[in-house]
């Protein structure tokens, strides 16, 4: 947190920053924020909660309810443990994921009608061909239900609009009859290059597109399946 120029450094623990649009009307942000060529990101880091979760929570808590905003995860390394479970239920949201391994118990679920999350890691399919999973985004769920669940269980609504991408998605110490993504009545999901691991039994699923109430699809790109009973459930 310093600005630097020609003849000093500045140094706070929080930073006013001014970012300047092309019609120069200034926009006021205050608070920790990295600044991108696109806008303001938020760093997930710079906000409260006791693991990665907690702070993605209140990340994108914190977005506009209208607009959304980005959350960026990047600066996080190593092993990381979530302790509870994860729910985006603000719309139009990007989250960047960390290069690193992220192990929960807990589901991470988009609500019924929140639309346009998109999730996106660091490295192609979640990992790195130098060094295994090493080096790119691995969410590692041990729970017994579903690891990402996004849309309506009840079937009452649509949910419009969900994206990953380069992510692996890993479920081999999960129960016997986890799944690694359920979709309820969503459409508009667009996955790119995923890549999901089972445990190699006859019970767990990879993704569930479930439309019961009207219909649940879209576009799904390069998505590689290992070890799972049941790879597509439609």
């Amino acid at each position: 947190r310093c600005l630097s120029d020609w003849s000093s450094d500045v140094c706070s623990s929080d930073l006013n920053v001014i970012w300047q649009h092309d019609n120069s009307n200034p926009v006021n942000v205050s608070g920790s924020v990295s600044v991108s060529v696109g806008g303001l990101v938020a760093s997930i880091a710079s906000f409260p909660g006791a693991d990665f979760g907690a702070k993605l929570m209140n990340c994108v808590a914190a977005q506009s309810s209208t607009y959304g905003g980005a959350c960026d995860g990047r600066s996080f390394t190593g092993a990381l443990t979530i302790s509870e479970t994860v729910t985006l239920s603000t719309p139009n949201v990007l989250v960047y994921l960390p290069c690193a391994t992220l192990t929960s118990a807990y589901q991470f679920i988009v609500p019924v009608g929140v639309r346009n999350v998109r999730i996106e890691g660091c490295a192609y399919q979640g990992g790195s061909n130098a060094n295994g999973a090493a080096g790119g985004t691995v969410w590692a769920y041990t729970g017994s239900s579903n690891a990402f669940q996004i849309g309506d269980p009840t079937y009452a609504a649509n949910t419009s609009g969900f994206w990953m991408q380069n992510v692996n998605i890993n479920t081999a110490s999960a129960g016997s009859a986890a799944q690694a993504m359920y979709f309820y009545r969503t459409q508009e999901i667009r996955l790119d290059n995923l890549y999901l691991n089972g445990n190699q039994s006859t019970g767990q699923t990879g993704i569930t597109l479930d439309g019961g109430g009207n219909y649940a699809g879209g576009t799904f790109i390069d998505i590689v399946m290992n070890g799972f009973g049941t790879g597509w459930y439609l």
